[in-house]
């Protein structure tokens, strides 16, 4: 069991950090994509499946599978996630890349990670796009 919840845990943090939209039509891109990440976090403390496939990059690796990856997180497991720090390191026209701090916090643990986020323009909308944890 202990395996399984830290294989969803492992899956979660994928999941989380691999995807997003948002349209620049005011403020910086900073303040997008910082909008951005707010709109998938609250989709995600809501269990809101739909609103939180809208963030996703629909280019992105492991699109297609993800619908099926949050209902068996929200169905086996309680949790509330939220970003601790965003710090940008590039910026360009369709891509940005940010190291983020994110913590899921269960009834008995808190989980903290930092990642590298990737978010790409698809159609004029910036989505997240890819992760890797450092």
């Amino acid at each position: 069991m202990k395996n399984t919840r830290l294989y969803f845990l492992g899956l979660l943090f994928f999941t989380l950090i691999t995807f997003s939209n948002t349209s620049a039509q005011s403020g910086t891109v900073q303040d997008t994509i910082k909008t951005l990440i707010d709109t998938q976090i609250i989709c995600l403390n809501n269990e809101d499946i739909s609103g939180y496939m809208k963030t996703i990059h629909p280019q992105a690796e492991g699109y297609n599978m993800m619908k099926q990856v949050l209902q068996m997180t929200f169905k086996n497991f309680d949790f509330t996630t939220s970003v601790d720090s965003t710090e940008f390191v590039t910026i360009t026209d369709n891509s940005i890349v940010t190291n983020m701090t994110i913590s899921v916090k269960t009834a008995d643990k808190t989980n903290t990670r930092t990642i590298s986020q990737e978010f790409r323009r698809f159609k004029g909308s910036w989505y997240f796009y890819g992760t890797a944890l450092k």
